[in-house]
């Protein structure tokens, strides 16, 4: 079994003998961390900005725009780092992490950061968005300090924000009052969305998942954290296909007793409200003893 911290390094590594030093762990904690609340302060500073040029949009609507921009950032930067400077992302498990696994990881940690802050502040019922980034922003600060692991954690980041921006989009449209939500461009937004969310976060996943286990070089925490994100992404395709099939499949519609009931319930009101105003004394003098006379 691999050890929670391991004594070596797990692949190629930077320092001295292939050894894990303390040192090495002190110099990511600081720079890391550093770096990555710096990226958090800039996101921070753009959801500001976003919000005081447009606060009639609402703090969500101004959120989910930084959190289309992120999905965008790390999805490039994740794409060039798998499939143009490499390592190819299935046969470097446990490797040291390379320039560019590390920035893209201390510009999500960034975004994480902020945005659960910012889910603390606006929606803390939201447990299962909570324990994800949790989950997520523990991998990548592992990752961080100890310079390793990048290229599962990298494609991780890149698996899952691959969905955000038509998600993004879906939430746009339906609450957009200047565009009706059942149109042909919401439906391929759906469609892309949850074809995308299978294809994505289950089947590269899943695979990213068992090629880890095999492999048995990637560090414990990280194949926990694995474990737990491929466990939520399942429980959330349930309800994105059971959202799919009701809105373009099988709309859900009200029974016919019940929509009868409701009727007969209305009815009953409109008629009691007029036999009150039926009922009502004219005042003295009013035009209503006047018509009454005639």
């Amino acid at each position: 079994t691999t050890p929670l911290f391991p004594p070596h390094h797990c692949g190629k590594r930077s320092t001295p003998a292939g050894m894990l030093s303390w040192e090495t762990v002190d110099r990511g904690v600081n720079d890391s961390t550093w770096t990555a609340v710096g990226f958090a302060g800039v996101w921070a500073l753009l959801y500001l900005s976003i919000n005081k040029l447009q606060s009639h949009k609402g703090a969500e609507w101004n959120c989910r725009l930084v959190t289309f921009l992120h999905g965008l950032i790390s999805l490039a930067l994740g794409a060039r780092s798998m499939l143009v400077v490499g390592p190819w992302f299935l046969d470097s498990f446990g490797d040291a992490n390379t320039t560019l696994q590390t920035v893209t990881m201390q510009i999500s940690l960034g975004y994480f950061l902020y945005d659960f802050v910012w889910c603390l502040c606006y929606c803390p019922e939201d447990k299962n968005m909570l324990g994800h980034h949790i989950t997520s922003i523990a991998a990548m600060l592992v990752a961080l300090v100890t310079g390793s692991c990048g290229s599962e954690v990298v494609a991780a980041i890149s698996g899952a924000e691959a969905t955000n921006p038509t998600l993004q989009t879906h939430w746009f449209l339906r609450n957009s009052k200047d565009f009706p939500y059942k149109t042909a461009v919401s439906f391929v937004n759906d469609l892309v969305f949850t074809f995308t969310f299978l294809v994505m976060r289950l089947g590269l996943g899943g695979l990213l998942f068992l090629r880890m286990l095999q492999a048995n070089r990637t560090l414990l925490l990280l194949q926990i954290g694995a474990l737990s994100l491929l466990s939520l992404s399942m429980v959330w395709l349930y309800f994105v296909l059971r959202k799919f099939a009701r809105t373009w499949i099988w709309p859900r519609r009200v029974p016919t007793a019940v929509a009868t009931a409701e009727t007969a319930v209305a009815a009953a009101a409109a008629v009691t409200a007029a036999l009150v105003d039926d009922d009502k004394e004219p005042a003295p003098g009013g035009s209503g003893s006047t018509k009454k006379a005639e």
